[in-house]
């Protein structure tokens, strides 16, 4: 049996920069499950809300660590273990579980011109 598909997505730096990138990937896996992992305060719990919405981002869970703590992303992904995380700070990667696969998002460094929305 294949293995389900699970991926945790920052927001700040990560899916701020590339909407469109991750509208498609989390409407492109019906069963997949998607959580957003973010250092943003709870405070602006509405507001992501919003934000995930408006952009046609589909998840089944949010949760908001302490951006100080490196640790609390890595903690997570064993959690609700993830197979892939999508990451922007090397503090929070240098955390995650070996077994999860990491993509790094480099601001303004992939997925240059949307080149990706073609392949």
């Amino acid at each position: 049996m294949a293995k389900k598909i699970r991926i945790g997505i920052d927001v700040d730096g990560t899916l701020t920069e590339y909407y469109q990138f991750f509208m498609r990937l989390t409407n492109s896996f019906p069963d997949g499950k998607f959580y957003i992992i973010t250092g943003r305060g709870e405070e602006f719990k509405r507001d992501t809300e919003n934000e995930l919405k408006l952009h046609h981002i589909k998840y089944d869970g949010i949760y908001y660590v302490d951006p100080t703590d490196w640790k609390a992303k890595g903690e997570l992904c064993k959690k609700l273990k993830l197979n892939i995380f999508f990451e922007d700070q090397n503090e929070h990667i240098e955390n995650i579980p070996d077994d999860v696969l990491v993509f790094r998002v480099r601001n303004d460094a992939n997925f240059k011109n949307g080149k990706w929305l073609d392949q």
